[in-house]
This record gives C-alpha cells, structure tokens and sequence, in this order.
C-alpha cells in the first residue's frame, strides 16, 4: 500500500528512537573584594538508536539505522570584577572535548550499505568582555573571542560486508569574533539598543565520504527598544534583526544517498522584526504575545551548471508567526492555588528543501493548548490537567522523498508530522 491520505501509514515494521541522555554539572564561585573567580564544570553522556522506514510503502525497500554514543566534558574558568562602578569586565577560558562513536546503516534489498565512524573535536576559546557607564544612560560594551577547534574523522564504507571506502581527515579552524553594543535609557522604564556581532562555526566532515565542509561565519546586527510600562504591568520588546552568514551550513536529507548532508551556500541573509508583550490585566491574570516576520534567503548558493538557488527561501524558515497566551490564578484554600493557562500559536508555511519545490513545502497551521494545574503554596508540587493540539492539526514537521520499488528517489513524498491531540494528568515535584 501507497499513502494517498496524511492519516494513511504504511511501514513494513515499527520505527523506533531509544536514546538515553544524562550529565552532571558543577559550578564553583569565590567571591573577594576586587575580584571573582568561577569554574564551570559539565559532563554529558547519550546514547542514541534510531530505526526508519525510509520508502512510505508496506514493502522491505529502503530502511535507515542509526545509532551514536557520545561524551562531552566542558570546564570554563571565569574571572570578573567584583564590584564594578563605571567599568564592569569579565573574561576566560573555555574548553570542550567531545568523543563520539557510531553508524548508519542504509539497507535495501540489495545492497546493505554500513557506515561506521568515530569523531573527536576539541575547542578551545579566550574571551573578555568590558561594559562602560559614559554616562548615567548610555552604556557602551566591547567583547572579543579567539576561538580554536579540531576535528578528526576516522570512518569506513562496506557494502554487503566488504569495505570499499575509508579514510581518517583531520583539519582545524579558527576566529577572532568582536561583540559591539550600546545601551540607551531614552526614560526610566524604556532602553534602545544597537549592537553588531560576528559568530563563527566550525567546519567539518561529510557521513559517508568525509568531504569537508567550511567554517560558517556571522554577523549579525540587532536595534530595538526594551520598556516595561504602566507601573510595571506592561513589558514590551520590539526588535529589528539581519544575520549575515558567509559559507552557511545547510543540513538537509539527501534523496539519493539516503542520509543528512552538510553543504555550504555562499551567501545568505536573515532579517526581521519580532516584537513580545506580556500585560498584566489584574492581580490575577496575565496575557501576553509574540509576532514576528522572518525574510530569508539565499544570496549565492551554486547547485552546478546553469543552476543557482539564489533567492530561495532558507529551508525552515516561516515568514510569519505569531502567539496568544493567558493565565489566570486563584485560590484554592487550604490546598494551594489554581493556574488556568491557555496558548494558541500560528505559522506561516515553510520550505523544508533549499530547492524550494512546492511538494517540499508544509502548510500553515495553528496550535491551541490548554492546562489547568493545582500548585501547593511553597510551589514544590504541581498536579495537572492538559490537552495539547486540541484542534487536531495535521502539520509536518519534514517532508522528503520517499523510495520507488527498485531503491530509486520516488516522486512520491514522505512526511512526518507533528503530535496529534492528546489529554493528560501530569505529576511534578520541583527542587
């Protein structure tokens, strides 16, 4: 059986997605007179494995396993002044290792494709920051990060269990990235800001071939004003945005070999406006909202011969989206006090494919939420009452290609879709 309905579901076994995640993190302050020192400790560990039915048919054509373990230390080492009067500062140093392991597995009738790999990175960044009072309004703040990273793949292919590919690439990157930004009070309750800032984003290896792929650079520019109104009961925070990227790393499904790629459009800009207000309408309830409208594009992004997707839509990028959100609290006697809390959000659609073909483009939709909750007094416990999506709305979250009966890309797409409604009793204890 072929889909033809986006409730229709054909697999020819169940997909699965075990993972298991946990860390552990420490934080350690020592606080003098002139200065304060704090050392930032974490460690993660996860475990993920993950089966597809890649082909959306009842038949053995095309399925994906993949499975990843990994482990990530970090520590940063932080030094600041204690107590700043017109100058505050701080700056350090950070470290990262991170040791990863695994596979994916491309099965079809025939061949089976396995593509084991082992991935080590290490960075490591020195950072400063410095805010100056000019005055009693304006703030002026610079920061400057020198960041370093490596990277060694090492990583076979076997088909139908014989190798026929490998290698073990290593390369490295670096930046100096600037934070510029000032702060003005135009009253007691509003501020303007204006501030430019470069990122950076360290390059890397292809799954399957080990191509590389270049560092992403950034830069990103942010003007606004930030007020909270009427004796604190209006907070409002409207902000103009461009992001400027140079080598943009552009994650998408690959139809033809069956896995995620990496590749670099050339050039691409963001840029928008997004406002958030949160009101307080009495004692006892609150109501807020966001809007924002997103532009982006690709400036150069080079497919070959004759063909460029400049001026196509970034993948996963709505235009438009907006919230509504209210809470209201009462009493409850002796047991704690009610929350009644209600959202209701809407997006715009998107492109999932940088291609921009409109069988790769989802539909708008619309979320609606509700949860009532009984919070005790000290607030350490929460029983609650939810529904989520309680309009049922049927909106993807990813749309590809699905596989043809001989392994081949399909004009046929598959899609994978968001939550459907669902209603629950929730039980937290907070610490």
């Amino acid at each position: 059986m072929v889909p033809t309905d986006e409730y229709d579901i054909a697999l020819d076994f169940p997909p699965t997605n075990d993972a298991e995640v946990w860390g552990i993190s420490s934080t350690a302050t020592w606080t003098g007179e002139q200065y304060t020192f704090k050392s930032i400790t974490s460690y993660r560990q996860s475990d993920v494995t993950q089966t597809i039915d890649a082909d959306a048919t009842e038949l053995p054509i095309f399925h994906i396993g993949f499975d990843e373990a990994s482990k990530s230390l970090t520590q940063e080492i932080q030094v600041s002044n204690t107590e700043p009067e017109d100058l505050e500062w701080i700056m350090g140093f950070f470290f990262l290792n991170e040791d990863g392991e695994g596979g994916i597995d491309l099965i079809f009738e025939d061949p089976t494709i396995s593509i084991p790999e082992h991935n080590v990175t290490n960075a490591y960044a020195l950072f400063g920051q410095m805010t100056y009072d000019v005055s009693d309004r304006l703030r002026a703040t610079f920061g400057l990060r020198y960041s370093y990273e490596t990277k060694s793949y090492d990583f076979s292919t076997s088909v139908n269990g014989s190798q026929v590919d490998g290698g073990s690439p290593t390369d490295s990157w670096d930046a100096w990235t600037p934070r510029f930004s000032l702060d003005y009070d135009l009253a007691e309750d509003v501020m303007g800001y204006v501030s430019a800032t470069k990122g950076f984003k360290s390059g890397g290896f292809q799954l399957g071939d080990a191509a590389p792929f270049e560092q992403e650079i950034l830069w990103s520019y942010e003007t606004g004003i930030k007020s909270t109104l009427f004796d604190n009961r209006l907070r409002a925070n409207v902000g103009l945005f461009q992001y400027d990227y140079t080598n943009l790393q552009v994650v998408e499904f690959d139809d033809d070999s069956g896995i995620a790629t990496t590749t670099n459009a050339g050039k691409a800009t963001i840029q928008g406006i997004e406002g958030e207000f949160i009101g307080r309408v009495t004692d006892d309830f609150d109501m807020n909202a966001t809007i924002s409208y997103t532009d982006a594009q690709f400036d150069v992004f080079p497919q070959g011969p004759g063909v460029d997707f400049a001026g196509n839509n970034l993948p996963n990028s709505p235009k438009l989206t907006y919230s509504l959100g209210a809470q209201y609290t009462t009493n409850a006697g002796s047991y704690g006090y009610l929350v009644f809390r209600g959202d209701y959000a809407w997006r715009d659609n998107v492109d999932f494919k940088s291609s921009n073909l409109p069988r790769f483009r989802s539909e708008t939709y619309t979320l609606l939420n509700v949860r009532v909750s009984l919070m005790t007094f000290d607030d350490l416990w929460e029983f609650s009452l939810y529904g989520s999506n309680l309009t049922d709305n049927r909106y993807q979250t990813y749309i590809t290609s699905a596989r043809s009966l001989d392994g081949g890309v399909s004009d046929i797409t598959s899609a994978v879709y968001g939550e459907p409604r669902q209603y629950g009793i929730q039980v937290r204890r907070n610490f």
